[in-house]
């Protein structure tokens, strides 16, 4: 009986979480929606900078930091702000 409740309670916390995210999701859709278009540009061009910075850090990315910052600057360089 007890796995029954532990594997109920998974099953419910799993609709949750994905009720939640799906609600966070509509939130952030509707909160973009009301930023001015130019707003809306900058925080993409900064989700995708953000993006780009995580992946050249992550843990067995050795690459020197010449490379980091070269990467970068040609991402700069590629956006039209």
């Amino acid at each position: 009986m007890s796995n029954d409740k532990k594997a109920n309670r998974s099953s419910l916390e799993a609709l949750f979480g994905a009720a939640e995210d799906e609600a966070d999701t509509e939130l952030e859709n509707e909160r973009a929606a009301a930023l001015p278009k130019g707003d809306v540009l900058l925080a993409d061009i900064s989700r995708r900078m953000l993006r780009l910075e995580r992946d050249m850090t992550m843990p067995g990315n050795a690459s020197p930091a010449a490379s980091r910052i070269e990467r970068l600057s040609k991402f700069i360089e590629d956006e039209n702000f």
